[in-house]
């Protein structure tokens, strides 16, 4: 089987919660960082600005959000499409958890009736 190439980029960019955070904001509409950076949980709320602006830009040279200068600030929008080649990467594992899970099922329901 030919796994899908994934690009490490895109991984990387998804890999830390405020970046997942910020994809979640952005699937609701765009906006500016300061925005966006109110937006995060409030676990994630002690990220500096650098930090924060720092995230945008991995996540800008991932592909995964465009942004659009308007006056001093620039709105920031999702692209969604690279994170099409990572669903299509884990889907290969689909088989797997289904097989996994079923056997679970399986044996829960044959303890359920041995009681």
């Amino acid at each position: 089987m030919v796994r899908p190439a994934v690009s490490e980029s895109t991984f990387n960019a998804i890999a830390h919660p405020t970046r997942r955070a910020v994809l979640n904001a952005l699937m609701r509409g765009q906006g500016s960082a300061n925005e966006l950076r109110r937006s995060v949980p409030p676990g994630m709320t002690g990220i500096s600005q650098a930090a924060f602006s720092e995230h945008l830009s991995i996540l800008s040279r991932a592909g995964l959000v465009r942004a659009e200068p308007r006056g001093r600030e620039r709105i920031y929008a999702l692209n969604a499409a690279p994170l099409a080649e990572v669903f299509d990467w884990l889907k290969q594992y689909e088989a797997f958890w289904d097989e996994s899970l079923g056997k679970l099922g399986d044996y829960l329901d044959s303890k359920a009736r041995g009681r």
